[in-house]
């Protein structure tokens, strides 16, 4: 028989690495649902953990070396199905007396019947609370985080350091900025430097006072008693309704942007400031900045 794996009990399933057979509850006749505490361990072994949201939600991540991606409910249920079914194999189980072979076709049906009474929020606040330090700026320290490699800032120098150094501190997918890093002792010829001399008439002050305001929005460490505002406003003051454009505010702001997740923009004509909902749907515990 083509695709079958042969098994002569239910330990050898574990054993022999099937993926997810232990998800399964099975006997002599075959396949009869899905096995819930098996369902858990399973997902544990797939790196998922629980982070408590609101006092009565939390939020469903999955480990993968020093990275943590946030699942939904669906999407922690389509991966688990995915990593099961990524190979069409049918099993056979010896019991001794009897030897059962189950499809994999009835394996999918078991699994899509169940989904919605297994794959809930309820039942995934079963995993295991995260346990790991996240990687966090401090006040004297910015982290970086690169496809390749992370990026350490201080006020004396740039160090480029490995993931695997990190050791039991882990970094939010969305903290990681989608691009590879190559430091560059040339950095100021780069064309974003060129920007910022020419922004500023290449004046010492203006250039210290934009490096002082990227560095600022870049670093993620907020202290509350000292929070700013950073404003940028053309060399020459326009009339309200004769605004300017063309002076690099933009190119300013879409830098940030490329750096910073959880970037969120506005209008600024349109808000409220004495309306108690002026930044409603905006502002979430995932907010690092926030601009009109």
């Amino acid at each position: 028989m083509e695709n079958l794996i042969n098994f002569k009990s239910l330990d050898e399933i574990t054993k022999a690495g099937a993926r997810g057979y232990s998800i399964w509850l099975i006997d002599t006749k075959g396949i009869s649902a899905i096995y819930r505490n098996g369902t858990l361990n399973y997902l544990k072994e797939l790196g998922f953990y629980k982070k408590k949201y609101t006092t009565d939600n939390y939020l469903f991540y999955r480990k993968e070396a020093h990275v943590l991606t946030r699942y939904t409910v669906l999407e922690v249920r389509e991966f688990v199905f995915n990593t099961i079914f990524d190979s069409e194999y049918d099993i056979q189980i010896d019991f001794g007396s009897t030897i059962t072979v189950i499809k994999s076709e009835l394996l999918k049906e078991v699994f899509r019947k169940n989904q919605d009474s297994i794959f809930n929020h309820n039942f995934l606040t079963g995993l295991e609370d995260i346990s790991f330090n996240i990687c966090r700026d401090n006040r004297k320290e910015a982290f970086i985080p690169f496809r390749n490699t992370v990026v350490k800032v201080t006020q004396d120098e740039v160090e480029v350091i490995a993931y695997d150094k990190f050791h039991n501190q882990v970094f939010y997918s969305t903290q990681i900025i989608q691009h590879d890093f190559t430091y560059s002792e040339d950095w100021k010829l780069s064309k974003f430097g060129a920007f910022i001399r020419n922004v500023t008439n290449n004046i010492l002050e203006r250039k210290n006072s934009m490096r002082s305001a990227i560095g600022y929005l870049l670093h993620r460490y907020n202290d509350i008693s000292t929070s700013q505002a950073v404003l940028l406003y053309d060399e020459s003051m326009s009339e309200k309704s004769k605004p300017e454009g063309g002076t690099g505010k933009g190119v300013f702001t879409q830098a940030i942007k490329a750096v910073v997740k959880g970037f969120v923009s506005i209008n600024g004509k349109s808000i409220k400031p004495t309306s108690q909902f002026g930044y409603s749907g905006h502002v979430d515990p995932f907010l690092a900045i926030l601009t009109p």
